[in-house]
């Protein structure tokens, strides 16, 4: 298995401390206690969240990080929460979405808890995150490629020469990296695999006798993906005229994908990629490499119809989060017209 995985939690483990480091020592306790459930992405999301939250506590009160104690601390009520958000909805860095701000209330409400919790900490003694209400989010459909869609994708990509859009530079760097393109859309359009997933793969987890690949899953799980014949082939073609010839210049002979730089392509890099043939293709969709994954989902659970396979295909834990493709059976709803004529027919027979 590739090292990219354990790389990025270490990294995401020394962006945590760095944080901490800014902050007051009690919070470190926190960190310390939900470090043996929780990934190191999901810690430094907290300790981002908590960061804001103090930075605004010390705006709002003219404080100084080091003058906010637990005292303190456990004295915020539900109406700072609520001017909290407020602020979240519109500061020096941005705005939150309706997302961004359930997810920082959600940190708050995680950190209150455990202090509230603690008997080592009689001044904070309940959870003023939790007497405020989460934001209403408001569902939007997720985007994805139709089955024609996913055609003309992949063909744009094997045929750039014969683009219209393409420009001298675009196609002088496409030639060098054809192959590799090829195998990148459609190994994730071919399996659902997350872009993180693609980009961590090493060439040591493929393999052609079983027509699969060695993935790791969100949470640490290893799980085997298997791909059609036309996946392994493209992935062959990539192997034997382009991947070989950057190996021979690279440090790390590891990676299976290679960026120009003869390093492994990151996730920004492949989600580059994608966004550059897909606004070509289908630019009034902003199809992005998650798209890739979501139209792979929908495809699968369209043809078979089993959300089970369709969860396992993922590598999701839970169906809960497979029905949101489910939901998406764009077949099923262009078929809702038929059903109402049918049944409209019948009540004037």
């Amino acid at each position: 298995m590739s090292d990219y995985h354990s790389d990025k939690s270490v990294k995401y483990i020394e962006m945590t401390r760095a944080i901490l480091q800014e902050l007051p020592d009690f919070f470190s306790n926190y960190f310390r206690a939900i470090a043996p459930y929780t990934e190191p992405l999901t810690r430094y999301n907290y300790a981002v969240d908590l960061r804001t939250f103090i930075t605004f506590l010390c705006k709002t009160n003219n404080l100084q990080t080091e003058d906010i104690t637990s005292d303190i601390f456990g004295n915020i009520g539900q109406t700072d929460i609520e001017e909290y958000l407020e602020y979240l909805t519109g500061y020096e860095k941005g705005t939150n979405s309706e997302n961004g701000l359930a997810r920082k209330l959600s940190s708050l409400r995680s950190i209150y808890k455990y202090y509230a919790e603690h008997p080592e900490y009689p001044n904070i003694t309940y959870n003023p995150a939790m007497l405020v209400r989460m934001p209403k989010i408001h569902k939007k459909d997720i985007i994805f490629m139709t089955t024609d869609e996913i055609v003309e994708f992949l063909n744009l990509v094997r045929d750039y020469e014969k683009s219209l859009v393409a420009s001298k530079h675009k196609l002088a760097y496409y030639k060098k990296t054809k192959y590799r393109d090829i195998a990148m859309m459609t190994l994730m359009l071919g399996t659902g695999i997350r872009v993180s997933e693609c980009a961590g793969l090493n060439i040591d987890d493929v393999n052609f006798r079983e027509n699969s690949i060695l993935v790791k899953r969100k949470g640490g799980k290893v799980q085997n993906v298997y791909f059609t014949d036309e996946v392994a082939q493209v992935l062959k073609d990539y192997l034997e005229i382009e991947r070989k010839h950057l190996v021979k210049e690279a440090e790390d002979t590891t990676p299976l994908f290679y960026s120009m730089q003869k390093k492994r392509m990151s996730v920004k890099s492949i989600e580059r990629v994608v966004e550059k043939y897909a606004k070509e293709v289908i630019p009034s969709k902003h199809i992005t490499a998650h798209k890739l994954r979501a139209s792979y989902a929908t495809e699968l659970y369209e043809n078979s119809s089993d959300i089970y396979l369709t969860a396992d295909a993922l590598g999701h834990s839970s169906i809960t989060t497979t029905t949101r493709y489910a939901n998406l059976s764009q077949k099923r709803r262009q078929s809702a017209p038929d059903f109402i004529k049918h049944n409209t027919s019948s009540d004037i027979s």
